[in-house]
């Protein structure tokens, strides 16, 4: 405060400017009145590990019911995250154990319920649950199991970047080497010659040399470059250069246009033509080919 008197007598902080700081008494009466949250470190008096890992059976899903009857009985609360939601619950049923099954859980599970849950984990576990010394109903153990613990295996999922092309793969400036073929959305196909810069200063730029059929060349600036895709075709037939300054890209494009739209009256008429056929019913999927599906470790 003496620092601060100090500096507004001098003139170096106007008067009454707010501070960018408040001291722990303010804090603490400002915190006063907001909800709030304590954080404890969960590990008990003789540093044993409070997450255990969950049994594992391999597929042996009847040692697996058998534990899980046990769970109920003590009145932990089990949870099984996995891709075969329906075959669990089927053995679960047949061997007397009432399960639940939900797309996600909300609320803390009940004392012996056993909920089922679709998705993949790495691993599950078993930990025991602090107490407050009251008991307020909630379960004392909770166990978590996943597919690896129920089939020794998960099934990988496989993502896959997707990005968006409008006129096709999209070009890496770095990856252009000189004699690639590439294809302009405006001036058709030329081949790579390398780059070149324009202009003096800040107006200069960084630019695409093509090379068109009987010489021509064009100049594509880089920041451009979004007009230009990579050439994909038969790669033991090298693709003819398009002449600039005619009408030759401009006909291929037509002809083009005129033969997807062809294609796609074609597969309509198909796809009607299957609508109005009568066809056979088949029966449903059994339970040994669902068992046969979802026994392939990839998806």
């Amino acid at each position: 405060d003496r620092m601060r008197e100090a500096r507004e007598d001098r003139g170096e902080l106007p008067m009454n400017f707010p501070a960018p700081h408040m001291g722990w008494e303010e804090f603490s009466n400002r915190l006063s009145g907001v909800p709030q949250m304590q954080l404890q470190t969960w590990v008990s008096d003789d540093e044993d590990r409070i997450f255990q890992p969950s049994n594992q059976y391999y597929g042996k899903l009847d040692d697996a019911a058998a534990d899980i009857r046990r769970h109920q009985e003590s009145n932990h609360a089990v949870v099984a995250v996995t891709q075969h939601q329906r075959r669990v619950a089927e053995i679960l049923e047949q061997e007397g154990i009432g399960v639940t099954q939900s797309d996600s859980v909300d609320t803390a599970p009940s004392p012996g319920q056993v909920t089922l849950l679709p998705g993949s984990l790495r691993e599950g576990w078993t930990v025991e649950l602090p107490k407050d010394g009251e008991d307020n109903g909630d379960a004392t153990t909770l166990v978590l199991l996943t597919d690896s613990e129920l089939f020794g295996t998960v099934k990988e999922q496989r993502y896959r970047r997707r990005r968006r092309v409008e006129h096709g793969p999209e070009v890496v400036l770095a990856d252009l080497m000189p004699g690639t073929h590439v294809v302009h959305i405006d001036h058709g196909v030329a081949q790579f010659a390398g780059t070149t810069h324009i202009g003096e200063g800040d107006d200069e730029k960084e630019y695409l040399i093509l090379e068109y059929a009987e010489n021509d060349k064009l100049y594509v600036p880089t920041d451009h470059l979004d007009r230009v895709s990579a050439y994909v075709g038969a790669q033991d037939q090298q693709p003819s250069l398009t002449r600039l300054s005619t009408s030759e890209w401009t006909r291929v494009k037509q002809k083009v246009k005129a033969a997807t739209r062809e294609m796609a009256e074609e597969l309509l008429r198909v796809n009607a033509a299957r609508a109005l056929a009568k066809g056979h019913e088949h029966s449903g999927d059994t339970v040994w080919q669902q068992e046969l599906e979802d026994s392939f470790p990839f998806v």
